[in-house]
């Protein structure tokens, strides 16, 4: 079913658009394209281009929801074009487009988790290839910088030579996705590696830390590509660079690092998305349930007689 609406959209996008430029709130490139794409999908999934927000209630939401479903959508999409939808119905609350804004609800989570890479997993990820042309040792050492600090694919594109201090052991992040600049920590064995790399490659200061052979930074798709091929080339195939950071905070979480250290170093607005990233695998659970017993570590007193 199709939803008629008669003002546009675009204009609304437009305006929220420009609210926020004239206010100095400075989206990352990531967030801006997400915003584009979900825009997109107000008028693929039923809220055409010519929207009249005032128009807009409850049922014409749940209309929306009903079309993305029978899309066959996951949820985690969904709830994202959701989310989108909701802030510019704020967004006309705010600036009284609309008296009030309709209700949303949420879609019940139903994807699959994703799970943190295996030790073994990891292990296929650390070994350096045999055969080490520019750009598989390039891919090799962003591989090994991601499973170690957790860093963005975006920052690892953009990162410069002369953002890292390898005497004090930091890598600046001028952007990060929350909009604040961040240095990260290094550990030894990560300074190790990255002073042979940029040693070996006569990286000057003012290029990329990780350039194409041209010198430039990496384009992101061709980032994304080059990475595929690498994960599968060392036999770990459902490896993602983002799934390098989910790993990164597993491997926090297991260390006991309290959460609000994690979503520092993650670098994350809030502890419900560093929440997101730290889920156990199951037989995670399964091996403290089989640890802790709490009726074996007690041993109360034996009785020479028990009396039925």
């Amino acid at each position: 079913m199709k939803i008629k609406l008669k003002h546009t959209s675009k204009t609304l996008y437009k305006a929220h658009r420009e609210f926020l430029n004239a206010n100095r709130i400075n989206l990352s490139e990531i967030t801006q394209i997400g915003y584009n794409q979900r825009y997109l999908s107000l008028n693929k999934y039923g809220l055409d281009d010519e929207l009249d927000v005032a128009m807009i209630d409850t049922a014409m939401v749940n209309q929306f929801i009903s079309n993305m479903q029978s899309h066959g959508l996951a949820s985690e999409t969904m709830n994202n074009y959701l989310s989108y939808l909701k802030i510019l119905m704020t967004f006309c609350e705010d600036m009284g487009y609309i008296d009030k804004m309709p209700k949303f609800k949420t879609i019940k989570n139903t994807t699959q988790q994703k799970m943190p890479l295996t030790h073994e997993e990891i292990e296929k990820l650390i070994v350096m290839p045999k055969d080490l042309d520019f750009v598989t040792y390039r891919n090799w050492v962003q591989c090994q910088l991601m499973l170690a600090t957790g860093i963005r694919s975006r920052n690892v594109r953009e990162v410069k030579v002369s953002d890292l201090n390898l005497a004090h052991s930091t890598l600046f992040l001028a952007d990060t996705k929350n909009g604040n600049a961040y240095t990260i920590n290094l550990s030894p064995t990560i300074v190790k590696l990255l002073t042979s790399y940029v040693s070996r490659l006569e990286l000057d200061d003012t290029m990329p830390l990780f350039p194409t052979q041209y010198g430039k930074v990496q384009h992101r798709g061709s980032f994304a590509n080059s990475m595929t091929k690498f994960f599968k080339m060392q036999g770990v195939e459902r490896a993602t660079p983002h799934l390098l950071r989910h790993t990164y905070a597993s491997q926090l979480a297991k260390s006991n690092v309290p959460i609000p250290i994690i979503s520092k170093m993650l670098c994350h607005a809030n502890l419900r998305t560093t929440s997101r990233y730290i889920n156990m695998m199951e037989e995670d659970v399964r091996e403290v349930a089989r640890t802790i017993d709490i009726l074996g570590s007690y041993q109360p007193k034996k009785r020479s007689r028990i009396k039925l």
